[in-house]
């Protein structure tokens, strides 16, 4: 039986993410992809005209959504009233819509973007999504609590959100369990700084 066009396409792309996710860019075989797509590598290029080509396939709308929620952060209305309280099931219900608004879909074609971009023009994007959060930390504890004596904690807090995230796409075994999960730790994330920014006591004087 013939595979249709979009269908083989499909294959290789599906072929394409299990390789680049378990090897990277730089170690991942065309020839493994071609053969666990079912396809010859003649074939192959009809598709894609390099590895590169089919990595940025895989990729490119993660990357135009990361940069989408770069460029917007600050035009977003942001729920800050939440600040204010520490009721939990009000910072889940409130947050849980805005964060689906604004992130990127957090599955394993993001992770290939921010973990597996070696060798591309896309590495370093793992540097770059750490040092959007880190901002972004460091410009609630400048303005929720300007006295608070540990900006070191914006790097910190950055970095363990990154890696977090990269981890739960590594555990979870569907796209709905990870997004619920990712939001979870957002969540988890942004009340324990809340909590550190009300502790006036952590102040200098």
């Amino acid at each position: 039986m013939q595979i249709k066009k979009e269908d083989l396409r499909t294959k290789l792309l599906d072929a394409a993410e299990k390789e680049f996710y378990m090897k990277g860019f730089e170690k991942a075989s065309i020839r493994a992809i071609v053969k666990a797509a079912g396809t010859t590598t003649g074939n192959y290029y009809n598709y894609f005209e390099s590895k590169e080509a089919l990595f940025e396939a895989l990729v490119l709308e993660s990357d135009q959504a990361f940069h989408v929620m770069m460029d917007h952060e600050e035009a977003i209305d942001r729920p800050d009233d939440l600040w204010h309280t520490p009721d939990v099931h009000a910072w889940r219900e409130q947050l849980k819509p805005f964060f689906k608004t604004l992130l990127p879909v957090f599955n394993r074609r993001f992770y290939l973007l921010i973990a597996r971009s070696e060798g591309t023009k896309y590495a370093g994007r793992r540097e770059v999504f750490n040092r959007f959060f880190a901002e972004h930390f460091i410009d609630h504890m400048a303005r929720f609590n300007p006295d608070y004596p540990y900006a070191p904690m914006g790097t910190i807090l950055a970095k363990q959100l990154v890696d977090g995230i990269l981890n739960i796409i590594e555990s979870a075994d569907t796209i709905d369990a990870y997004e619920d999960i990712v939001i979870e730790f957002i969540l988890f994330i942004a009340i324990g700084t809340m909590g550190i920014l009300q502790r006036k006591e952590l102040s200098h004087d």
